[in-house]
């Protein structure tokens, strides 16, 4: 729908990145001026009108600029641009046509600002790097866009980073996701305990989309893209591809270290809880979460197994809602 304009836009960010703080910035994370090309990433100026008047100059309308998500209405009604002195990623199909920008701020509030609308879809529903994924590459899901360009230049032809743009994973990402048709695919959030409680979170809302999903947790305090400014592009490769688990046991730790066991009633929440994180797993797979359960929370295996059965059983009605048929008095300490 935006497409044009689009275009025009990310060439203009590309003809202001020279002379700008953008290349200077860049490399002192470690990111070359062949990798800012490579990746299309430009650079808003910090003109109130920049973008605007170059757009109207070609013959774009103040309403088409406005629907591209490109300007936005001063206090005097006046059209001003949307991004202002940003470093600006393009956001991408996965055929490579520019759906909408992500604009990156280093000295104001708010650090990233997305496009408001593009085509229909929130800029929340776009992945950055998706066009860059290749047949060899194995696909890994980080928070931010610098992130995605650490994962993808750590080893090259190996890893293709794609950012999810935060620490939650949209419905609409894991579609596109899914459309990959990838075996596998990594996860690596940042290494606090937002990031860890994102994976978590993800683990139901990607578990479609491959066959297999393994959580990468970074150094702590760390995000992809300072580990390899700190540690280098081996090193970060090595934790890509060494300290991989499945993002189910992470989303099934997170859900029972955090659960309060003092009670019979909070250990029949955490089981509920749990269930609801395994049932919709491999049988093998199954098997193995049961018996963590069962040890975490001292319980026998075939109470932790039928609470797995109600939660399979409830997920075509109700998903993510904890059965009823578990009972209090059914938990008992595992012999």
């Amino acid at each position: 729908m935006h497409t044009g304009i689009l275009r025009e836009a990310e060439r203009f960010f590309l003809s202001q990145v020279p002379g700008s703080w953008v290349p200077r910035y860049l490399a002192g994370r470690g990111f070359s001026v062949e990798v800012v090309q490579r990746w299309g990433i430009g650079y808003a100026p910090a003109s109130w009108c920049g973008l605007t008047n170059h757009l109207r100059a070609l013959g774009y309308s103040g309403r088409a600029v406005l629907d591209a998500g490109l300007a936005r209405r001063s206090g005097r009604g006046t059209l001003i641009d949307a991004f202002r002195d940003r470093i600006m990623f393009p956001l991408r199909s996965s055929y490579g046509t520019v759906r909408a920008f992500i604009g990156h701020a280093v000295n104001q509030e708010p650090r990233y600002l997305a496009s408001p609308t593009t085509t229909g879809r929130s800029c929340k529903d776009l992945l950055f790097g998706l066009h860059m994924v290749t047949r060899t590459t194995l696909p890994v899901l980080v928070e931010g866009p610098l992130d995605a360009l650490a994962v993808s230049l750590a080893a090259p032809g190996r890893f293709a980073g794609i950012a999810c743009l935060g620490a939650r994973v949209s419905a609409r990402q894991a579609e596109s996701l899914t459309a990959l048709g990838r075996a596998r695919i990594l996860i690596a959030f940042d290494g606090d305990q937002a990031g860890i409680m994102g994976m978590a979170r993800a683990y139901p809302v990607l578990r479609p989309a491959a066959l297999a999903i393994d959580a990468v947790t970074m150094p702590e305090g760390h995000d992809p893209a300072s580990t390899r400014q700190q540690y280098g592009d081996a090193h970060l490769a090595g934790i890509l591809l060494n300290r991989g688990r499945p993002l189910a046991d992470l989303a099934l730790d997170v859900v029972l270290t955090g659960s309060d066991l003092s009670f019979p009633e909070t250990r029949l929440a955490a089981l509920r809880r749990a269930a609801g994180v395994v049932c919709g797993l491999a049988p093998h797979d199954v098997a193995r979460q049961v018996g963590r359960i069962a040890r975490y929370l001292d319980l026998d295996h075939t109470v932790v197994t039928e609470a797995v059965h109600e939660a399979v059983a409830a997920v075509p009605v109700l998903r993510g809602r904890a059965s009823h048929g578990t009972h209090t008095s059914a938990l008992r300490p595992s012999a």
